[in-house]
């Protein structure tokens, strides 16, 4: 059997056929479907699309609106086809009103905009808010006693409460199951740790015991953040019942391993360890060699995460389908 050709010729290969058709020619408006047989996954149908949007702009041809999903299938059959449509202005009107059907529900265009001001007004209001807890810090540093802790307590809710928000959108926008489980287990743990790190340094100053074990405690969400990111960044492009391949499970045993060793650290003193000279561990400490292997780990992970979302997220010029 014959291996068909990369995302760029097969994109090629269809508008070859489509646009002398018409013909198309440039200055064109067009609306642009491209739709999945059934068995190809949705990411693959985004790369082909990219590289038919890039061609036509080329040809001085501009998408007006387009479609990708599977809207046609074809008994879970492998492959994309491809329909584009020349617009004038009656056209245009209709393909923006709104609509709400088995096959197709769509917003008209009046309310995408408006979609689109809501989503611009609260990404103004989160970055407000980031800005804001900023001041609240600083004047936390500066101020006496009572007007610090009020300010401290509203620069934590603030990042808290945004965290939270985040995790609100994230369970509203993220459609696939398994991506959306692992990034909201990964916005936990940010949660878990602006709390921990707020309740150690705050309230529980008198009580150095209680004190150095939630200092140990906020390296758990630390450890397992990334990891759950990681998670999500391999779950990108795979069907929901795919399950990602089982060897990457078994990255949660050093982090088990990491996270007991930090928890321990009173009994061995391989993460923290007290300086020459310093009554306590929490008077003055330099780091162990479990320190910086904690490190490493967050550091690798992230590094991995970046580099999986970025090779699933650009078009391959070498990506094959058989």
């Amino acid at each position: 059997m014959e291996a068909l050709g990369t995302a760029d010729q097969i994109a090629q290969m269809m508008l070859d056929i489509v646009l002398p058709d018409l013909p198309f020619e440039k200055g064109d408006e067009v609306c642009v479907l491209l739709s999945g047989l059934g068995a190809t996954p949705l990411m693959e149908q985004y790369i082909v699309y990219n590289r038919v949007e890039d061609l036509l702009s080329e040809k001085g041809i501009s998408v007006y609106r387009s479609y990708v999903g599977n809207y046609f299938t074809s008994l879970e059959m492998m492959g994309v086809t491809l329909m584009v449509m020349r617009l004038d202005h009656e056209l245009k009107e209709l393909l923006d009103m709104e609509c709400e059907s088995m096959g197709l529900t769509q917003f008209g265009r009046h309310k995408m905009n408006a979609i689109k001001g809501k989503t611009t007004a609260k990404l103004c209001l989160a970055l407000g808010l980031f800005i804001l807890a900023g001041v609240f810090r600083q004047i936390d540093y500066q101020s006496p006693p009572l007007p610090a802790a009020v300010c401290f307590v509203l620069t934590n809710l603030t990042y808290i409460g945004l965290a939270m928000a985040w995790g609100f959108s994230i369970s509203n926008r993220i459609l696939h199951r398994n991506v959306r489980r692992y990034l909201l287990m990964g916005c936990a743990m940010a949660v878990l740790w602006m709390f921990l790190r707020a309740v150690k340094y705050r309230f529980f100053l008198i009580d150095p015991d209680i004190t150095r074990h939630l200092w140990y405690l906020y390296y758990v969400p630390q450890i397992l953040a990334p990891l759950f990111s990681l998670f999500a960044a391999l779950e990108l492009g795979r069907r929901e019942g795919d399950a990602i391949c089982s060897r990457w499970l078994l990255l949660l045993i050093p982090a088990t391993l990491l996270i007991c060793g930090v928890l321990t650290n009173d009994l061995h003193q391989m993460v923290f360890r007290a300086a020459p000279g310093a009554v306590t561990l929490e008077a003055d400490y330099t780091h162990g060699w479990l320190y910086f292997l904690a490190m490493a780990w967050t550091i690798a992970l992230l590094l991995i995460t970046g580099t999986i979302i970025y090779r699933k997220c650009r078009v391959l010029e070498s990506r094959q389908y058989a």
